[in-house]
């Protein structure tokens, strides 16, 4: 297998501001308004962007030691998969998770769906995150599982690695929302 040229962090971030930076007045999962979204599932289900997300995530935390990777539904799920597909690539045997709001009410009821966390070190990505809010309940819903959290991964921080950090977890940003309005 040859090995994958190295992730392009600027190529990422202009594909970000290019076709997921919408500016104009928007309510936020949070309740709070901005003048601007990142429509980050643009990315994620863009070609070279999956390609993209994938190789940051998976650079930025060569570093942590994880052996499962998972992401809330909508939104993470392709940067969970991405970040799979990035560490099979490299060799690397990286099973995914999907994490629901809330258990199913049919079926077996799961919360989380894809890969068993139970006893294993889970890195958890969000594509965005304004109050760390959503992020610290998927951390939650990995520990239900018997699972420990790793850390986190957020695409773009715009506010949220404060209370993830506050929370005693592990928290990187591969972008700020400063630095890809500045774009």
């Amino acid at each position: 297998m040859t090995a994958r040229p190295s992730c392009d962090r600027d190529e990422l971030a202009d594909l970000i501001a290019e076709i997921a930076l919408v500016r104009g007045q928007v309510t936020l999962s949070s309740g709070a308004t901005s003048d601007h979204y990142f429509d980050l599932r643009c990315v994620s289900l863009h070609p070279r962007g999956f390609e993209l997300v994938g190789q940051v995530i998976w650079e930025e935390t060569r570093d942590w030691q994880y052996d499962a990777v998972a992401g809330l539904v909508l939104g993470a799920v392709p940067l969970a998969l991405a970040t799979m597909s990035a560490a099979q690539a490299s060799g690397q045997h990286l099973p995914a998770a999907a994490i629901r709001k809330e258990s199913k009410k049919h079926g077996l009821g799961k919360r989380v769906e894809g890969a068993d966390l139970r006893d294993k070190q889970v890195l958890i990505v969000e594509d965005t995150s304004t109050t760390g809010a959503s992020t610290l309940d998927a951390i939650k819903a990995v520990q239900d599982e018997g699972a420990n959290v790793a850390g986190v991964v957020l695409l773009v921080d715009r506010g949220g690695a404060d209370p993830i950090a506050a929370a005693g977890v592990p928290v990187r940003s591969v972008f700020t929302a400063s630095e890809l309005l500045a774009k």
